[in-house]
């Protein structure tokens, strides 16, 4: 039986170098090249999430980061096909971006990082404070909704926020109507929601 298993282990080993080298050889045939890269993230967070994307926001790899520091990870992108990608950074209060192009031949990282603040929320008592740093002015949209008897969200508050790198505002609630808030908002390509409640 022994020596069975030990053949089926020589054959199966003899398949795999084969395949491996026909595999090669055809990659080769084909013109196709291997293009893997390191990706590479000074100052990262435990828990925060990285998302590899095409330009239509698609997301094609994603992995959550485990352990904080410094980051570093070999990429093999020879099956991407040609076009623009990028990879996106989601830490608690920042969205770091860095683009890169896939070509025929190789893998070109472009060297802007840019830097995206998401906007901080937070409850005092009945007051909604929204804040965000906006480092490209851009405008901050804003919808608040109650949720009323129903279950349903009523829409009681619309504010867009602009033209200033530190953006900020407060909603004051009626202390009257307890209940659960929730905050939409927009800025850039991005949208976030928020879910407060008023006891």
């Amino acid at each position: 039986m022994k020596n069975v298993l030990k053949s089926y282990l020589f054959i199966a080993t003899v398949f795999t170098v084969l395949f491996g080298f026909s595999a090669e050889k055809n990659g080769l045939e084909n013109g196709l090249r291997v293009k893997e890269s390191y990706v590479t993230f000074n100052d990262v967070k435990k828990g925060s999430l990285l998302q590899l994307k095409d330009v239509n926001d698609q997301i094609i790899y994603k992995e959550e980061i485990n352990k904080s520091g410094y980051y570093s990870r070999k990429f093999d992108f020879t099956f991407l096909p040609q076009g623009k990608y990028f990879f996106e950074l989601v830490k608690d209060l920042e969205i770091s971006t860095k683009p890169f192009s896939v070509n025929a031949n190789s893998v070109i990282f472009h060297n802007h990082v840019t830097n995206f603040f998401k906007p901080y929320v937070s409850l005092k008592g009945s007051k909604i404070l929204i804040s965000q740093l906006s480092l490209n002015k851009q405008p901050l949209k804003i919808k608040l909704f109650y949720e009323n008897e129903l279950g349903e969200s009523d829409l009681i508050y619309t504010e867009t926020l602009s033209g200033e790198v530190a953006l900020k505002t407060v909603l004051k609630l009626s202390e009257k109507k307890k209940g659960t808030y929730t905050i939409i908002m927009f800025s850039e390509n991005y949208m976030f929601e928020e879910t407060l409640n008023l006891f």
